[in-house]
């Protein structure tokens, strides 16, 4: 609830008074920190929990993938993602893939985003086409915005977000 707040000192109090044996303490205060903005702290915070040696998760990655995405840790990011994959054996959920295009696409890397995409193993759900069209929008990338939405109509028709989102693009360059 604190770091929900924003009070990440007093959340980071009661993180040191909790037993921590397991992933879910270490989550939620690597997540905290990672929605606040400060992805360096939530890194160091996954070092420990690995020098402690709790297992991350799931939810770990998701937590340490999103923060590196807000801060556009890129490099850090690519880290987790294959660290979760080569030394934990935890396969990628649509969730993870998610995070890193927002990542890719967050940093200006929209080519990087569409061949992530393009490789991923499993069907990209509309979650994965959004953060592409995001990207393309803060980016102004008619194209492959233009791509992203279709395959966003293909996945989810009924959401008209997707196409204020695709007239967005188009109305900051002027068309």
């Amino acid at each position: 609830m604190y770091g929900k707040c924003g009070k990440l000192d007093d959340a980071m109090s009661l993180f040191y008074e909790v037993p921590k044996m397991t992933s879910v303490p270490w989550n939620a205060i690597i997540s905290c920190h990672g929605i606040h903005g400060h992805a360096q702290k939530a890194l160091k915070l996954f070092r420990e929990m690995r020098e402690e040696g709790v297992k991350p998760g799931h939810v770990t990655f998701i937590s340490l993938l999103s923060a590196c995405s807000r801060s556009g840790l890129v490099e850090e990011g690519q880290w987790c993602f294959n660290v979760m994959r080569e030394e934990y054996g935890i396969e990628p959920i649509l969730k993870h893939y998610g995070c890193m295009v927002d990542m890719f696409g967050r940093a200006g890397h929209l080519e990087k985003a569409y061949n992530f995409i393009k490789d991923m193993p499993v069907k990209p759900d509309a979650s994965v086409w959004d953060a592409l069209l995001g990207a393309c929008r803060i980016h102004g990338n008619i194209d492959l915005g233009a791509f992203a939405s279709e395959r966003l109509f293909e996945v989810d028709s009924e959401n008209v977000g997707y196409y204020v989102l695709m007239s967005n693009i188009y109305a900051n360059i002027g068309k």
